[in-house]
């Protein structure tokens, strides 16, 4: 039986363990991908402090060794449901994990554009990580889709690696004027705007991609369109009444989906807990995230 389970391993949650283990409870980090979350997928980091500059997955190695010198553990597994009987029991595969409290810290997951030719293609063309994939593409041609900061910092990622970067925004390309002084500097940059992806193309692999006026040919397109919260994993509980058996127990979420909490981090459920990019809140930046863990566990420590 844990004091505490984190579901998720991004800076929030990283954050309120590191509190709450030193503040003596026993917990555990629960994580079904890369340790660091979102962090390891940005390519540079120029406004964390402490930091002139830094690559996001070297800051998610400096987060890891000290959430390892504390001993603080982290469990790779996939989640199959969680349910509530006095207690939360987080059923695997092959186990099941007890705790008195949840805290969610499972962050966004990239947006698709829904056009044709986007299933047939996914990881076979078309990313979501410019930093993890854009090996694949040396000396070769790519387009990045999105009009803000993630992607600027995509392309100009991806423009020491391949010959010639598109970036297509389907408004007016706008992101932190640095960037924009940066792209302007590497001519192999092309910005598009005002431009909408309609069908992605190709038969065997990806080939290009058609807009209203003009196809592009490419050999790999990486999505920045925005993210959406991942809610998944914990909507809706089943909570235990009695002899009857479960019944499901709905969070509640904004109108965009996200996780409503109060001042505390608490969610409309006793013992959950949400932080970081999965909640509902208006800005969303590293320094932020943790923020919300170092308030939420200390909230916690206080009870």
């Amino acid at each position: 039986m844990y004091d505490c389970v984190l579901i998720g391993s991004g800076c929030a949650s990283l954050a309120a363990a590191l509190y709450l283990k030193r503040g003596g409870m026993n917990i555990l980090i629960i994580e079904n991908n890369m340790f660091g979350g979102e962090l390891v997928n940005i390519p540079l980091i120029e406004n964390y402090m402490g930091f002139t500059n830094i690559e996001g997955v070297n800051l998610a190695l400096r987060f890891k060794e000290q959430i390892e010198v504390n001993d603080i553990q982290v469990y790779y597994d996939n989640i199959i449901e969680i349910k509530h009987d006095g207690h939360f029991k987080i059923h695997f595969e092959d186990t099941i994990i007890s705790s008195k409290r949840i805290i969610i810290g499972t962050g966004q997951v990239p947006k698709k554009l829904n056009v044709d030719g986007e299933g047939k293609f996914l990881n076979r063309g078309i990313h979501f990580c410019g930093m993890c994939d854009g090996s694949f593409y040396k000396n070769k041609v790519v387009a990045v889709i999105g009009g803000g900061s993630s992607a600027a910092s995509s392309a100009i990622y991806l423009s020491n690696i391949a010959t010639k970067v598109y970036i297509v925004a389907r408004s007016r390309f706008k992101c932190d004027k640095v960037l924009v002084s940066k792209i302007n500097d590497i001519p192999n940059i092309i910005v598009i705007e005002n431009r909408n992806v309609l069908k992605y193309i190709g038969t065997t692999k990806l080939e290009g991609i058609s807009l209203e006026d003009e196809i592009l040919y490419v050999d790999g397109v990486f999505l920045e369109i925005g993210r959406k919260p991942n809610t998944s994993i914990i909507y809706p509980f089943s909570v235990s009444v009695g002899k009857t058996g479960y019944e499901n127990y709905y969070i509640e979420l904004s109108k965009n989906g996200y996780i409503k909490v109060d001042d505390k981090y608490k969610t409309n459920m006793a013992n959950l807990y949400a932080i970081g990019d999965v909640i509902d809140k208006k800005y969303r930046q590293i320094s932020l995230a943790i923020s919300d863990g170092i308030i939420c566990a200390l909230g916690i420590l206080e009870e």
